[in-house]
């Protein structure tokens, strides 16, 4: 991969973020392209680049609400989501950047949630901290999803009425959009 440039404007400039898109492109096209020569097919590919670009989003906003969350529930105060990101009134999902994330499985008792967001944190410490070993990489992403799958948030539905999982779908594309079209309102 080539060299990436920083940035030419200060964050406030109103092209900043298009001279961010506009200096990381060719290495995202070339990050593909290696990826297909490799014998990934191309929809493949730019599928798992939008995943890892939305799940590398939701993680710079949930890590800083996991330890929040971690930190209040060591003092015994009750904090929830719905505090930054609005929820779905079924209490299964809430919403960032118009994308529905499962929420916990809320049967979990207080010892046992507090403990598996204990591992995620460590997990989410381990893929920081694994950077360029391949192999610890792998096994921290494993852990990260270990604990999400434990929590909840990824795996089977904790939801037991046989309603589908819409985890990670763009809420306007669900049964939900009516719901979410009326939150600026």
């Amino acid at each position: 991969m080539g060299y990436i440039p920083g940035p030419r404007t200060l964050s406030e400039h109103p092209n900043h973020f298009l001279n961010c898109q506009e200096v990381i492109a060719d290495a995202f096209r070339q990050l593909a392209e290696q990826a297909v020569m490799a014998g990934w097919g191309e929809t493949e590919v730019a599928g798992a680049l939008v995943d890892i670009a939305d799940c590398h989003t939701l993680s710079l906003a949930s890590n800083l609400e996991t330890e929040r969350m971690f930190d209040q529930a060591i003092k015994g105060g009750r904090w929830r989501m719905s505090d930054r990101y609005p929820e779905t009134s079924d209490g299964r999902y809430f919403v960032v950047r118009g994308r529905l994330w499962r929420k916990s499985d809320p049967a979990l008792d207080e010892a046992t949630g507090n403990r598996l967001v204990k591992d995620l944190m460590s997990a989410r410490r381990a893929v920081r901290d694994a950077k360029g070993d391949p192999d610890a990489m792998a096994n921290a992403r494993h852990l990260v999803d270990d604990a999400k799958v434990a929590l909840g948030e990824r795996g089977a539905p904790w939801w037991e009425d046989g309603a589908p999982d819409y985890n990670r779908h763009m809420a306007k594309n669900t049964p939900y959009a009516e719901w979410f079209a009326n939150l600026g309102e």
